[in-house]
């Protein structure tokens, strides 16, 4: 195995080059979930005596979360993968399975894998009945916010999230007469790319009534028209969700992947 240390950097800003080739080198693009924990992740250049030859990201509960080196040294990957996972001490890895690099090391040296999320990354623009007849729709405004905190459920992990969404103008509410029928949200995954991850939540009153495929539909026609790209995602387990994104014509070719690895 070729030698090599690593650098841990200071800022996850000093990687931003670095990561813009790994980007590139991916075959799909960037999962939200995935980029928000990166946002807070601990960032470590590999380097041999050829200088920076890749680098691993490793989010604050130790997971790892992005692996990458750089073509003309990936025969020493996998080799690599493993010392970093001793050095490290990680034990767990999560994976896009479009990310060929991670997904290969992480193949060779795990001793159990399983499917955590569904990624959709293609939409078909489907045929699909449009809102209902009285459904109206508005961005949410800051003094929303109380009532998307009690209809929240698990869309948000907390309440300053959505006090950003409302602030921002990226959660449209869908509303009859009489109230709150549900909510749509994008957010651009990645700054100066053009992915926007898209979701949505129906109250329970409403479920069950292809709302939900209707309003996931409108917030991609939206992404489509202003040249963005949306692409969505689910928990394995959330099959309602699943349903209600393949309905409104996403296409669910993707998975993303936990990995364990042993310890020492």
């Amino acid at each position: 195995m070729t030698p090599f240390s690593l650098r841990k950097l200071p800022s996850l800003e000093d990687l931003a080059e670095f990561r813009e080739v790994y980007l590139d080198s991916c075959a799909e693009a960037q999962e939200l979930y995935l980029e928000m924990k990166i946002r807070s992740a601990e960032a470590h250049v590999l380097v041999t005596e050829a200088g920076d030859v890749g680098y691993v990201l490793v989010g604050r509960d130790g997971v790892l979360l992005e692996f990458f080196v750089r073509d003309a040294h990936v025969r020493y990957a996998d080799a690599w993968f493993g010392e970093i996972l001793r050095r490290l001490g990680i034990r767990k890895a999560l994976c896009k399975s479009f990310d060929a690099t991670l997904l290969a090391c992480a193949m060779h040296h795990q001793i159990s894998v399983r499917v955590e999320g569904i990624l959709c990354r293609e939409w078909m623009d489907v045929p699909l009945r449009e809102l209902a007849p009285g459904i109206s729709t508005r961005w949410a405004e800051p003094a929303d916010a109380a009532l998307l905190i009690a209809v929240n459920e698990n869309v948000f992990d907390h309440p300053d999230e959505i006090h950003a969404y409302t602030r921002d103008r990226k959660l449209l509410l869908f509303e009859t007469g009489t109230g709150l029928l549900g909510f749509g949200l994008h957010s651009r995954v990645i700054p100066g790319r053009p992915e926007f991850d898209i979701g949505m939540l129906v109250v329970p009153d409403y479920r069950g009534q292809g709302h939900g495929s209707a309003i996931i539909r409108h917030m991609a026609e939206y992404c489509r028209d202003r040249g963005w790209r949306p692409i969505c995602g689910c928990d394995v387990a959330n099959t309602g969700s699943r349903k209600c994104l393949e309905n409104a014509g996403f296409i669910p070719r993707h998975r993303l992947l936990e990995f364990a690895f042993p310890e020492g």
